[in-house]
């Protein structure tokens, strides 16, 4: 097997980080975060966060959140993570998260 490599983001600012976000692929988030912990935004404002919410992973969202994720950042619709949800463990997750940062 040959070298190979992978385009660390698409044009729009995918990511390896966010694909893996949205389909809460946590193994793959780790070593992610290990080798390259920047958190990635697409031009849209999303987040890896964002993308973890919307996938519904609590595991996830629970690991972005533990790398620094930022909770109160808004995506270019003025969206919050805990807005793109209606389940009540991720916004409990996420809202304890915020109180830490304010403090």
């Amino acid at each position: 097997m040959g070298n190979f490599c992978l385009p660390l983001s698409a044009k729009d600012g995918t990511t390896a980080l966010l694909k893996a976000a949205n389909k809460g692929y946590n193994d793959v988030i780790e070593e992610l975060l290990k080798f390259s912990p920047t958190l990635g935004i697409l031009k849209n404002g999303t987040s890896a966060l964002h993308a973890a919410v919307l996938s519904g992973n609590i595991k996830t969202v629970a690991l972005l959140l533990e790398a620094g994720a930022d909770p109160a950042l808004r995506n270019k619709a003025n969206k919050l993570p805990a807005e793109l949800t209606k389940n009540e463990r991720i916004l409990r997750l996420l809202r304890s998260k915020e109180g830490h940062r304010k403090s």
